[in-house]
């Protein structure tokens, strides 16, 4: 028996309310509701509910919305929802007479119930919300029954065009049957679209899909900070390769007109290799671009857009990908260089030497004209 899960570390929009930060629970485990409302409405409270498969309300809450309009609440799986049995279990949420999109999540008893309860279906669980370019996800399930002479499960991901992208056999845990991989999702080109996770193990094969933004996540450093001045941007896209358009936009809350944002270009190694100082537009908007390579662009990498105007720093990442043939005209350049290099030192090291000898010559002919002028003082 396989069972699989993927929770995602991603957040919804305003007006929503979602479970952090995974979909499926299990006895003892600690789960984490959160959700953020459009406008606050003074000291009225989030009223939430969770309510099991069998209907009833497992657990009810008035809660606080903070200054940055969100809100929070932990509880620790069990007790009554052992009681109300395995299931989904939904979460209602009300704020100033309005209801929420409600969210769901699962629960069992524990990992070898989860493969156990529906005898031989594999039980599979995901998440809701959609991963973003440069998210960590976590690809987790378990084995039952474990055989020790099989200790690892291969786990493999393909992209909306089918083409495998991660692909890695994982050791599964002998006492637990649990199996985890932390996964990045910045691997080779990415295309927005649905993902399929497989899980191979012996005979049993499970797969699920995610949805996944070839993106940066939206990021708001502005809310409830009224008097900063974050520069906030984004490129067109998250992957470029040599003579590619690189277009940067965004915008600074609370621009003073007239002051440039700078922004510098660092390849992975943290070197510089591109910088301006564009003014942006007189509500703040920036707009501005570039091509990919050049001289300075020597590898292939994650690339850092670092954008920072007055004390504050904003950065994005997108990957670049150097042109094997531009690499080479670039090898052969510096081979060039080094040749032309190595010739001027050998002419040094000749010329060097000329005066060396030179010298010699001079102290031959200064220390004979001493002996000249010894000999004729002691004549004298």
């Amino acid at each position: 028996m396989l069972m699989l899960l993927i929770p995602a570390i991603s957040f919804a929009n305003a007006d929503s309310i979602w479970v952090c930060c995974s979909n499926l629970f299990f006895s003892g485990e600690k789960i984490t509701i959160e959700g953020e409302v459009n406008e606050l409405l003074g000291d009225a409270q989030v009223a939430l509910r969770v309510v099991g498969p069998n209907g009833k309300i497992i657990t009810i809450a008035q809660l606080d919305v903070g200054d940055d309009k969100s809100f929070r609440i932990e509880f620790i799986a069990g007790g009554a929802m052992e009681k109300a049995g395995q299931g989904e279990y939904t979460v209602f949420a009300t704020y100033g007479g309005q209801q929420m999109t409600p969210t769901i999540f699962d629960f069992v008893f524990d990992w070898t119930t989860a493969n156990q309860q529906n005898g031989n279906t594999i039980t599979l669980s995901v998440p809701n919300s959609p991963v973003y370019y440069n998210d960590r996800i976590m690809i987790k399930g378990s084995v039952h029954p474990l055989y020790p002479a099989t200790p690892q499960v291969k786990i493999s991901v393909t992209n909306p065009d089918n083409n495998v992208v991660f692909s890695q056999s994982v050791w599964i845990d002998e006492q637990t049957g649990i199996f985890e991989k932390n996964l990045e999702t910045n691997i080779g080109a990415p295309i927005t679209g649905s993902y399929t996770v497989t899980a191979k193990y012996k005979d049993s094969e499970i797969t699920k899909s995610f949805q996944f933004k070839a993106e940066q996540k939206p990021t708001d450093f502005t809310s409830g900070q009224s008097n900063l001045k974050f520069p906030v941007i984004k490129t067109n896209n998250v992957y470029y390769s040599d003579d590619d358009e690189i277009i940067v936009s965004g915008s600074i809350a609370n621009y003073d007109v007239g002051f440039p944002v700078q922004i510098q270009i660092l390849d992975s190694k943290g070197n510089m290799v591109y910088v301006m100082q564009p003014k942006p537009l007189s509500d703040g908007t920036i707009h501005v671009s570039f091509k990919a390579g050049g001289p300075k662009w020597a590898i292939s990498g994650q690339y850092e857009i670092r954008a920072q105007y007055d004390d504050h720093v904003f950065s994005t990442y997108f990957d670049y990908q150097k042109d094997a043939s531009m690499e080479n005209t670039s090898n052969k350049s510096m081979q060039e260089e080094n040749k032309i290099l190595q010739q001027q030192v050998s002419s040094l090291r000749l010329q060097v030497q000329a005066l060396e000898n030179k010298i010699d010559n001079l102290n031959q002919i200064i220390q004979e004209q001493v002996k000249v002028i010894y000999q004729w003082v002691v004549t004298r």
